[in-house]
C-alpha cells in the first residue's frame, strides 16, 4: 500500500474522500491526476488577500486559551489568526469525528471562542471556505473539556476547512470553540494561519432540540430529527412537540417539508412508486407502458433543468437498472408515446436498499421534456405529441432509477419507453504484461522512486489497477520516440480510469519535473494522443477514483493498454519557466537584443481572455483570442546564421492597466500551440502582415522560417533551438522581425485545438481547466514595443543567438544536420522530424520537403574534408 504523503507549491495532499473532491472540482486536473493520494486545493489568492486585508493577521482574533475565549455572536463573521497562538493542553481526540482528518497534535497552535446560545434550535460552527489554511475544530459544551463535536475537513468546504453541524441548542446552553490546524504531513506539528469563523443559528421549537425520531414515522416521543421540518411542523401544530409525533404530525412533515410517500391506491399501474420500479435488464430493450391511474411520487425539478415550460412532474411510472458498463445511458420515447410525458434519472448508488427515497431530489442525474431542443417533435415523424429523450452518463456499480411521468397534472396515456445500455467493455488481447503485481509499487514513477516500465511503441500491455482506503494505484510506462510520430494510448477498463502522455523528470519529488501533455478520462476505451518529437515520455494509468476497487476485485482491476505511433511533424515543445534563464544549447560568438530588462518576475503576464457569458468562471469571461507579439531587428544588425531563440513574457510593476490594478495572470494548465517565426521586412517601417506573393497582396513581411512550438502556459522564458541554423546573411540589408503567434483558442473556435475554457480562480493546479493564456493589445496588431498597448504592461523578451561573422550562405556539407560530419541515419531522422518546417531546410527553400530528402540522399556518407 502507499503511505507517504507530500505537497506541491499549492497543492495538499491527503486522504480525502472522492466525493468531497466532486464537490470541490468539477473534474481532476492533468497534474491531479498523478497523485496517489486524494488531495484538494488551498484558498484561492484572491479570498487570501481578503483576509490579509481585513486584518486578521495582525492578531489572534480569538483567546490563546480557553479561559480567555473571546465572545463570539450568532450569523456573523470574525476574524483569527493562529500564527504566533500558543497550543493548548488536552489534546482532543477523533473518536466523535473520525474520518475528517482531525489530526490534532499537542504542538498545535489554537484560539478558542465562546458563544451562547439565545434560545432552542441548532447552530452551525464552520471555517468552511473562510480559512486560509488547513483548520481542524473543537466544540465543548458548558466547560473547557466536555468534548460534544469536532471536525477536520467539512463536506464540501475548500482548502480542508471545517464544519460542524446542526448542534442541537437549548437556550443558555454554552459552547466553546477551539480553532486548531492539521497536524500530519507537510505539517506535522499543525497547520496554522488566518480565517475567519461563523456560528449560524436558527431558532426552533423547543420540543424539537434533541428530538431523534424520523419526521415521516410516528413515534411516542415529540419532535423530530429535521429542525427546520419540525418547527414549521409544531408552529402548525403545536401537540406536535408538545404530545406525541402521531400520524397527523407524519402526514404534515409529508406535505410541508417533501417527505416521500406512495400509498398504495387501486388500478395504478404495478410501478407506479418509486420504491417499487420494474427492473429492466443491463442491456438495450423496450417496454410497453401505461400511466393510467398512476400518481404522483415523486419530486417536481426545475423546468429550465429539464428543458421544460413547467416544473410538474406528473402521473409518474418507475424502472430501475444495474448496468454492466460506464458509458451513456439513453431513454427514449420518441414516436411511441400518445401524450406529452417527462423523463428524469436518479443515482441510487452502490447498495440501492440502502437509498433513502426522501433524497430523490438530490440524487437526480439529469431529466428531459421534448428532447433535446425538440428533436422528438419534428414535423417529419409525426404524430409524437411531445415525447422526450434523453442520455446520461453511468458508472459500473451504481443502480439508476429511471421516472416517466406526464407534463401536466391530469394527464396520462400509453406508450413505449426505449433503453439503450452501454455494453461490458472487452479489452484488447496483450502481448505484454505488467511487472508490477497488484498492490506492489514498482511502476510508481515520481510517486515512488522514479520508476517506470519500459514499452516498446505498437505494444499492447495487460496491467491491473486499484483503488482502496483513498490511495490508489499509480502506472507509469516509459517509451522512446526515434521521429516525430502522432503517439496514441488506448486503454480499456471496466472502471473510469485516468490516462496521462507525460515528459520530464519522473525522479523529481512530488511529481514537480513531469510536465502533462495530453490526457483523458473514461472506461472503454480511454483515449490520449499527442504529436511528439524524438526523446523519452511517459504513459499514465490510474484508477479515477480512491476507493472501491481493492485488490482482489476481479475484472475491476484489469486494463488493457495499446500505444500507436504515425509518422507527423509535431510542435516543438520549448522548455522554460517562471524562474528559468532560457539558453541556447549551441549558441554562437553574438547574442543579440533587444531588452531593456529580460529578467523574469513571478508576477505574470496581463491577459486579454476571449469574454463569453457562458463561461463565467473566468475573470474575463475564459479562451484565448488569437495575437501576435513582434519585435523587430534593424537592417545590418543581425547577419551570418540564427541557432537559437530565446523568447518569454514576463509583468513588470512599473505601471497599472487601464483598471488602475497592477498586472495580474492567467495560466494555462497544458502547453499552448504557437508559432516563431523570422521575416524580412520588404519596406522597413511597422510591420503589416505576412505577403505570400512578395507583397504583391500588400504585405511586407516575407517568410524566412517558421516553427510550430508549444510555450508554457504561464509566466515563462523558453528557448527554441533551430535542428539546423537560420541562414539570414542574405538579407542584412533587410530589417528581420522575429514573431510569436497564438491562434485563436476562444471558445468561438474551440475545434481548432481542443481547448476548453474555464475557471482560474483555483490558480494553475487548482480546477479542471483554466482561462488560456493570452497576449495582445486591443486591436490585435503586431506588438512592438515593450508595452502592449495601453491596457498591459508585460514585455516580449526576445534574444537571438548565433554567428554574426561567419558566412552561412553555402554549407561546408549540405545535409549534415546535426554537423558530425558524415550523411547518415540521424540526419535522416532529424529532416523527417523536420518535414514541413525549416528544420531540415537544405537547399535554402524555407522548407524541409522532399528536394531536402533528395539533396540528403545524394550526398550520403562522409562529408568531403
Amino acid at each position: 500500500m502507499f503511505h507517504s504523503i507530500g505537497v506541491t507549491n499549492i497543492v495538499r495532499i491527503h486522504d480525502k474522500s472522492s466525493v468531497q473532491m466532486s464537490e470541490i472540482f468539477s473534474g481532476e486536473t492533468p497534474t491531479m491526476q498523478l497523485r496517489k493520494i486524494c488531495y484538494s486545493t488551498l484558498m484561492t489568492g484572491a479570498f487570501a488577500a481578503s483576509i490579509i486585508t481585513s486584518g486578521a493577521s495582525a492578531q489572534l482574533g480569538g483567546g490563546d486559551e480557553c479561559a480567555s475565549a473571546v465572545v463570539i455572536a450568532a450569523d456573523t463573521l470574525t476574524n483569527f489568526d493562529t500564527t504566533t497562538a500558543t497550543p493548548s493542553g488536552d489534546i482532543p481526540t477523533d473518536a466523535l469525528c473520525a474520518g475528517t482528518y482531525l489530526n490534532w497534535v499537542a504542538t498545535c497552535k489554537d484560539v478558542w471562542f465562546k458563544f451562547t446560545a439565545s434560545g432552542p434550535g441548532t447552530a452551525d460552527f464552520t471555517t468552511c471556505g473562510t480559512a486560509a489554511y488547513d483548520t481542524s475544530l473543537a466544540l465543548y459544551k458548558g466547560n473547557c473539556s466536555t468534548l460534544v463535536a469536532c471536525n477536520g475537513d467539512g463536506t464540501g468546504c475548500a482548502g480542508f476547512s471545517s464544519k460542524i453541524e446542526t448542534v442541537p441548542c437549548s437556550a443558555g446552553d454554552v459552547f466553546y470553540i477551539r480553532i486548531g490546524g492539521y497536524g500530519g504531513d507537510p505539517t506535522p506539528d499543525g497547520d496554522f494561519g488566518a480565517g475567519q469563523i461563523t456560528v449560524v443559528f436558527a431558532a426552533s421549537s423547543a420540543g424539537c432540540v434533541g428530538a431523534t425520531g424520523a419526521c415521516n414515522v410516528v413515534h411516542p416521543t415529540t419532535g423530530c430529527d429535521n429542525p427546520v421540518c419540525c418547527t414549521n411542523i409544531c408552529n402548525f401544530n403545536p401537540l406536535c412537540c408538545e404530545a406525541q409525533w402521531d400520524q397527523s404530525c407524519v402526514d404534515l412533515a409529508i406535505e410541508l417539508c417533501g417527505y416521500y410517500s406512495c400509498p398504495a391506491t387501486a388500478g395504478a399501474p404495478v410501478n407506479n412508486c418509486a420504491t417499487s420500479p420494474s427492473v429492466i435488464p443491463a442491456v438495450s430493450s423496450s417496454r410497453a407502458f401505461t400511466t393510467v391511474g398512476a400518481t404522483t411520487d415523486g419530486p417536481d425539478h426545475d423546468g429550465a433543468i429539464c428543458n421544460s415550460g413547467s416544473a410538474i412532474f406528473a402521473g409518474d411510472v418507475w424502472y430501475r437498472v444495474t448496468p454492466v458498463a460506464n458509458g451513456s445511458m439513453k431513454i427514449s420515447t420518441c414516436e411511441a408515446v400518445s401524450f406529452d410525458n417527462k423523463l428524469a434519472v436518479y443515482n441510487l448508488g452502490s447498495n440501492p436498499s440502502a437509498f433513502d427515497y426522501n433524497t430523490l431530489s438530490s440524487a437526480l442525474v439529469g431529466c428531459n421534456d421534448d428532447g433535446a431542443t425538440g428533436t422528438c417533435n419534428t414535423t417529419e415523424n409525426p404524430p409524437t405529441n411531445y415525447a422526450s429523450e434523453m442520455s446520461v452518463s453511468v458508472s459500473l456499480g451504481n443502480t439508476y432509477l429511471i421516472r416517466m411521468g406526464a407534463y401536466a397534472e391530469g394527464d396520462f396515456g400509453t406508450g413505449t419507453i426505449t433503453f439503450t445500455l452501454p455494453v461490458a467493455c472487452v479489452l484488447d488481447t496483450a502481448g505484454v504484461n505488467e511487472e508490477e503485481p497488484c498492490g506492489a509499487e514498482t511502476n510508481d514513477g515520481c510517486n515512488g522512486g522514479g520508476q517506470s516500465q519500459p514499452l516498446a511503441l505498437g505494444s499492447i500491455l495487460a496491467g491491473t489497477l486499484w483503488a482502496d482506503a483513498d490511495a490508489r494505484d499509480t502506472d507509469f510506462y516509459s517509451f522512446s520516440v526515434s521521429a516525430g510520430s502522432q503517439v496514441t494510448l488506448s486503454v480499456k477498463s471496466a472502471r473510469n480510469v485516468n490516462v496521462l502522455l507525460l515528459s520530464g523528470d519522473l525522479t523529481v519529488a512530488e511529481c514537480a519535473g513531469i510536465s502533462v501533455l495530453a490526457s483523458g478520462t473514461g472506461s472503454c476505451p480511454t483515449v490520449s494522443t499527442y504529436c511528439l518529437n524524438q526523446g523519452v515520455y511517459y504513459a499514465f494509468v490510474c484508477d479515477s477514483a480512491f476507493v472501491g476497487n481493492p485488490c482482489g476485485s476481479g475484472s475491476f482491476n484489469d486494463y488493457s493498454m495499446s500505444i500507436t505511433a504515425t509518422p507527423a511533424t509535431c510542435p516543438i515543445l520549448v522548455s522554460g519557466g517562471a524562474a528559468a534563464n532560457g539558453t541556447c544549447s549551441s549558441p554562437g560568438p553574438n547574442n543579440m537584443s533587444l531588452n531593456t530588462d529580460p529578467n523574469l518576475v513571478a508576477a505574470g503576464i496581463v491577459a486579454c481572455a476571449y469574454t463569453n457569458p457562458a463561461f463565467p468562471g473566468c475573470t474575463a469571461g475564459g479562451g484565448t483570442t488569437a495575437n501576435s507579439y513582434a519585435r523587430v531587428f534593424q537592417a545590418g544588425t543581425v547577419s551570418g546564421n540564427i541557432s537559437c531563440v530565446n523568447f518569454g513574457v514576463f509583468c513588470t510593476v512599473r505601471g497599472t492597466n487601464a483598471a488602475g490594478t497592477a498586472c495580474a495572470t492567467y495560466y494555462s494548465d497544458i502547453p499552448l500551440p504557437a508559432t516563431i517565426g523570422i521575416y524580412q521586412d520588404l519596406d522597413g517601417g511597422a510591420p503589416r502582415f505576412k505577403t505570400a506573393d512578395n507583397g504583391a497582396d500588400g504585405g511586407d513581411l516575407a517568410k524566412i522560417s517558421e516553427q510550430a512550438v508549444l510555450i508554457p502556459g504561464g509566466v515563462y522564458r523558453a528557448t527554441l533551438n533551430f535542428a539546423q541554423p537560420i541562414c539570414v546573411e542574405q538579407y542584412e540589408t533587410k530589417n528581420l522581425v522575429l514573431i510569436m503567434d497564438i491562434p485563436d483558442m476562444s471558445v468561438a473556435a474551440p475545434g481548432a485545438h481542443g481547448l476548453r475554457p474555464g475557471s482560474n480562480t483555483a490558480g494553475p493546479l487548482g480546477g479542471n481547466t483554466y482561462c488560456r493564456l493570452s497576449c495582445a493589445d486591443g486591436a490585435g496588431a503586431y506588438v512592438l514595443t515593450e508595452s502592449l498597448g495601453a491596457s498591459f504592461n508585460s514585455p516580449w523578451v526576445v534574444e537571438i543567438n548565433g554567428n554574426n561573422a561567419a558566412s552561412c550562405s553555402a554549407p561546408a556539407c549540405p545535409g549534415d544536420l546535426n554537423g558530425d560530419n558524415v550523411r547518415n541515419g540521424a540526419d535522416l531522422a532529424t529532416l523527417l522530424s523536420a518535414w514541413g518546417t525549416t528544420g531540415g531546410d537544405i537547399n535554402g527553400d524555407g522548407t524541409t520537403n522532399g528536394a531536402d530528402l533528395a539533396g540528403l540522399l545524394s550526398g550520403w556518407g562522409a562529408c568531403p574534408q
